[in-house]
């Protein structure tokens, strides 16, 4: 057997097994994120093509048609802890997906917390206080429990706060923030997780210590308004 023809046996094999677990006609619970905001949706799967690998759920009366884009990640629950990630092919008439793999529930659902992509026309600005160093920079995303800033490698106060950071990774670092119509809010937190993304790494800062209960309120009523500006959003897409 040549190589093209196994690979074609291959995928044949991987994509039956996938769409092996769904069935024509019944309703599945499927889940994106937009700006960080869980999107929640219950289609009726209307079709499954094993020659393409795709299938083709009825949007019915759905009115968040706009938060599964073309290229997006979807995930088609299958139990409790059991989704089948998917790519978003088309969003039109009806919802098509590619069903790549099988997969544990997406962090995203897992938060204790909401989190919000931050409007980068009304910034929430943050200062860091690392050691007897003061950075300021602006926020990815934020929750109640925590704020994400993005830090570039190429530039000199990035390579700086990285260098800082990694000394005193397990220290609690002083956190000031400025978020829109609320104002300040200040926090002792502490590096939770970082990703690298070519020249950029996303650092998440978990809230930990001398957060008043006035601040917390500010945050929380900040982060309600944005999540419900984001939901807004998606019926004019």
């Amino acid at each position: 057997m040549s190589f093209g023809r196994q690979k074609v046996k291959m995928f044949s094999t991987m994509t039956s097994s996938l769409l092996g677990s769904l069935k024509k006609g019944e309703r599945y619970e499927i889940y994106t994120k937009v700006k960080e905001v869980p999107v929640k949706t219950i289609l009726q799967l209307n079709w499954i093509d094993k020659s393409t690998g795709l299938v083709g759920f009825d949007w019915g009366n759905c009115t968040r048609k706009g938060a599964f884009q073309p290229g997006s990640n979807a995930y088609i629950k299958l139990s409790e802890e059991t989704f089948l990630k998917s790519k978003v092919i088309s969003n039109k008439q009806e919802l098509v997906l590619e069903p790549t793999e099988e997969c544990e529930k997406p962090e995203f659902l897992k938060r204790r917390a909401v989190r919000v992509e931050v409007d980068p026309l009304n910034p929430v600005k943050v200062k860091l206080k690392v050691g007897d160093k003061e950075y300021q920079t602006e926020a990815k995303d934020i929750s109640e429990t925590g704020v994400g800033i993005v830090v570039r490698r190429d530039t000199q106060e990035g390579q700086e706060i990285l260098n800082l950071l990694e000394k005193k990774e397990n220290e609690l670092i002083d956190l000031d923030l400025e978020l829109p119509k609320y104002g300040h809010v200040h926090s002792k937190g502490r590096v939770g997780n970082k990703e690298i993304h070519d020249n950029e790494v996303y650092i998440r800062f978990g809230f930990e210590l001398d957060m008043t209960e006035e601040h917390k309120a500010k945050v929380r009523r900040y982060v309600l308004e944005r999540q419900q500006e984001i939901i807004k959003s998606l019926s004019l897409l």
